[in-house]
């Protein structure tokens, strides 16, 4: 993807391998910092029994190594520059170390979220002249959900969210919302947003049209729910890291145009904003 010069968003795991791959390079900068890192890692040879840290159920094993590994004294010194929580020669560290700067480099420049091209309008008003304004409001309404939601300001939050209240998905809490969305009447906007919706007692929200164009999300980091197509929003994480599938979402040329695209046996075809068509292609892992 570096040397093809493709774009793609920042996940969980790929932060966790930037903080992992800063770190050694801090590391390397303290007198014997190189060195130290040398000798763990020749010790320490990256084995497919130490790819996965996901399973901390049976821990007692690996907590006497840590202590053993610790209570070296070629190791103690450094114990405190480790971050607390953070666990050597596991998936992630162990990918820090292995990969290029070419890499490291491309990691670091992935955003978090792409505002994607303002996503097409299946009813434009009638006169010309109040068309860009329609697609300025939408324009304004997307940058808003980024800019102006404190959650979504949080990095964190939008590389680790999975469900918002009582455990609910938030796809389906995003979808709920744009249901309800009806447009905006730009000279009666005042208006309109008295009809905001209102949380009810139990967290649901009321059956309230919405002064909102609905959207399209793009997103990943659910590989429990594996691919996940819903009316204004699609779930990618199809599991690949479990060697499961790869899935993608094709848009082109053809995507807004007025064509049927049948399914066939290598892509799906589902509806993309309101009157766009997209593929999605998933590969074995």
């Amino acid at each position: 993807m570096s040397s093809n010069n493709i774009t793609g968003v920042r996940g969980n795991n790929d932060q966790e391998v930037i903080e992992w791959r800063a770190w050694r390079d801090w590391i390397q900068s303290l007198p014997g910092g190189r060195e130290w890192l040398d000798k763990i890692d020749n010790e320490h040879p990256v084995d497919d029994d130490d790819d996965d840290d996901d399973d901390d159920d049976d821990d007692d094993d690996e907590d006497e190594l840590r202590v053993a590994f610790w209570s070296e004294v070629s190791n103690k010194d450094w114990e405190n520059k480790v971050p607390k929580g953070w666990k050597l020669f596991k998936r992630h560290y162990n990918v820090a170390r292995a990969m290029s700067q070419e890499h490291y480099d491309y990691l670091r420049s992935l955003p978090i979220v792409i505002h994607a091209l303002p996503q097409p309008l299946s009813h434009w008003p009638a006169t010309r002249t109040s068309k860009p304004k329609e697609a300025v409001l939408r324009n304004l309404q997307e940058v808003a959900l980024l800019k102006d939601v404190p959650q979504n300001k949080n990095p964190w939050v939008l590389m680790n969210m999975r469900s918002g209240k009582k455990g609910t998905p938030w796809p389906n809490l995003w979808n709920d919302v744009m249901d309800r969305c009806e447009g905006i009447n730009y000279d009666g906007l005042s208006s309109k947003r008295s009809q905001l919706a209102m949380s009810t007692g139990e967290g649901d929200v009321k059956q309230t049209r919405l002064p909102c164009f609905p959207s399209m999300i793009v997103y990943g980091h659910i590989a429990a729910h594996g691919l996940d197509v819903k009316r204004w929003s699609v779930g990618l994480d199809s599991g690949c890291v479990y060697h499961r599938r790869l899935s993608a979402l094709v848009l082109d040329k053809a995507s807004f145009l007025d064509t049927t695209r049948a399914n066939d046996e290598h892509s799906l075809s589902l509806q993309y904003g309101d009157d766009g068509r997209a593929r999605i292609v998933s590969v074995e892992c």
